[in-house]
């Protein structure tokens, strides 16, 4: 007997895809942070009722006044990640960021099958 379920409310449909949503929890923090190079890591939540993989994405540091210093691309580790779930991605770059004082992250995914 084999028994297949996915995220959807009816087990009798386990390919139903639900939509995820990967959002910024807009906490990030910075492990290093010099003019020789910089470490920051930010958590994301999927807030949708799906689940979400090939999650993958920007993020773009500004100066208080809003002139852009870099914009670093990031992935998540994670294969299928599951409404409600966070994660937490981590960018590094030799670029100074010690006048970085915003960030922006923006998300692609693909809407999966929760296994």
């Amino acid at each position: 007997m084999l028994l297949s379920v996915g995220c959807g409310d009816n087990p009798a449909s386990p390919s139903k895809i639900l939509p995820a949503n990967i959002i910024s929890t807009n906490n990030g923090t910075f492990s290093t942070i010099a003019s020789y190079g910089s470490t920051f890591h930010a958590v994301m939540k999927n807030t949708g009722t799906g689940c979400a993989s090939h999650v993958r994405g920007v993020i773009t540091f500004s100066t208080g006044t809003g002139i852009k210093l870099i914009t670093l691309q990031w992935v998540s580790d994670i294969q299928v990640i599951r409404p409600g779930e966070t994660f937490v991605f981590t960018v590094q770059t030799e670029a100074d960021l010690t006048l970085s004082q915003t960030f922006k992250v923006e998300a692609n995914w693909v809407n999966a099958v929760c296994y």
